[in-house]
């Protein structure tokens, strides 16, 4: 049912996609409905052009028939659908739990309005104390960003890749660190924090960045859409 769940927040958001734009391609499980739903909009004839965050969204953009654009070639994107791992009642999120965060940064720091989607799970009062921090370290600088983040005060686990013999490496060759805090009530100083440590190429926690939140919500049998607005 989660599926179905992920599947009804995407068809929410596919109905703010308008003809003749530039859309972001988000990755994750529930950004790949979108995706999907997006392919059917330009099979029924929208002129549709997209932007991937990622090797993954790329493959998908492929298989669903959607044309991609290259970042260096466009100055602004109109529209951008994400998943997110937590979602605070600010729209603050943490999320990069497929490793993409450095590049669903760049692309939604592009975008006109950035929407995030999410089943009601994911929706919580404090961010933190679920889901670690992704944050992605030039190799060099691994030594230096574990220092800086044992000041933090949280605890840190190189991301081990399942795949093969190491650690995960990023579609733009780095390492992530998963940063865990008992709880980041001041988003805003971590953000700042984690921004000014040299090697650190980008990390998961997107403060003010959402400008509208699409969470699904299973109750009973019923799946309610809660929306909201924040910037």
């Amino acid at each position: 049912m989660s599926s179905a769940v992920k599947k009804a927040a995407a068809l929410e958001a596919i109905k703010y996609v308008q003809n003749h734009t530039i859309i972001g391609l988000g990755s994750g499980t529930t950004a790949e409905y979108f995706t999907q739903a997006l392919g059917e909009k330009i099979k029924e004839g929208f002129d549709v052009k997209a932007a991937a965050t990622s090797y993954e969204s790329q493959m998908l953009a492929f298989k669903y028939n959607i044309p991609l654009l290259n970042l260096q070639n466009i100055s602004k994107i109109n529209l951008a659908v994400d998943g997110a791992d937590e979602v605070d009642p600010n729209g603050n999120a943490i999320k990069g739990k497929g490793g993409a965060q450095t590049m669903e940064k760049i692309v939604a720091s592009m975008t006109e309005k950035f929407i995030i989607i999410i089943d009601g799970t994911k929706m919580v009062n404090v961010l933190g104390r679920i889901s670690p921090v992704p944050v992605e370290v030039i190799p060099q600088a691994l030594r230096l960003v574990q220092a800086r983040l044992d000041s933090l005060g949280c605890e840190q686990t190189i991301r081990i890749s399942a795949g093969k013999v190491g650690p995960v490496i990023t579609d733009l060759g780095n390492i992530i660190i998963d940063a865990k805090f008992d709880s980041i009530t001041d988003p805003y100083k971590i953000n700042h924090q984690l921004n000014n440590i040299p090697g650190v190429v980008g990390h998961g926690l997107f403060v003010e960045m959402a400008d509208k939140l699409i969470a699904a919500n299973l109750e009973g049998t019923e799946i309610k859409i809660i929306a909201r607005d924040f910037n």
